[in-house]
């Protein structure tokens, strides 16, 4: 990625930090001064921090709310105690749901795909209260970046070894395998996106159930 970055002209500085801004009289940024000592110029400063869920309203609702709403299988909200909040289910970016890939620890992923993908799952629980069937979408997200495709598929961030099946700079082609505990969680592929389907049937959860059987 950095090489891209620097292929396109852009001055891409790691291994230092942003330790002050510096401003004119008037309090227009023009510049910002660097742990490694080097000051930039600069008229505009864009920050890219993260985000976190907003559940600030939710403070006092009776739900399990750390870094996101905690849910069941089947989107149900949960409660400090672990039980089930009655008729009351999660999704999109503040539902932390459990991952089989990470061991079932319950995440929150703000990714497009598994927001819209929650929808039918928490659709189905609230309609289908004695029959729920749990959420079993892969996580996956996409971005475009100097002209190629960046496409991701599982939980590579949860991954205790990263497996490069393919590197080739030049023609701009990555294909990383990501593993937990010699298990695959999750791909990542640049220039590759026909080889996502097969990740991610693989890391299906119906498909490591039969695997299992």
């Amino acid at each position: 990625m950095a090489a891209l970055h620097r292929e396109a002209g852009i001055d891409l500085r790691t291994g230092t930090t942003i330790t002050d801004f510096c401003s004119s009289a008037d309090g227009r940024i023009t510049g910002v001064r660097l742990s490694d000592g080097s000051e930039l110029l600069a008229d505009t400063a864009v920050l890219a921090i993260g985000a976190v869920p907003a559940t600030g309203w939710l403070a006092d609702s009776g739900l399990a709310v750390e870094g996101g709403v905690r849910c069941d299988p089947y989107l149900h909200a949960l409660c400090p105690d672990g039980t089930v909040a009655p008729g009351v289910v999660a999704a999109g970016d503040v539902a932390k749901v459990p991952q089989p890939s990470a061991d079932s620890e319950p995440l929150a992923l703000g990714h497009w795909t598994n927001a819209v993908e929650h929808a039918a799952t928490a659709a189905h629980t609230l309609l289908n209260p004695a029959a729920p069937r749990p959420y079993e979408g892969v996580p996956t997200f996409w971005s475009d970046l100097h002209a190629v495709k960046i496409r991701s598929v599982g939980l590579p961030a949860a991954a205790d070894e990263a497996r490069v099946v393919e590197y080739d700079l030049a023609a701009r082609r990555l294909d990383i395998a990501y593993h937990r505990a010699g298990r695959l969680i999750g791909a990542l592929t640049i220039g590759r996106t026909s080889r996502l389907a097969a990740y991610r049937n693989a890391l299906s959860p119906f498909q490591s159930q039969a695997h299992a059987m």
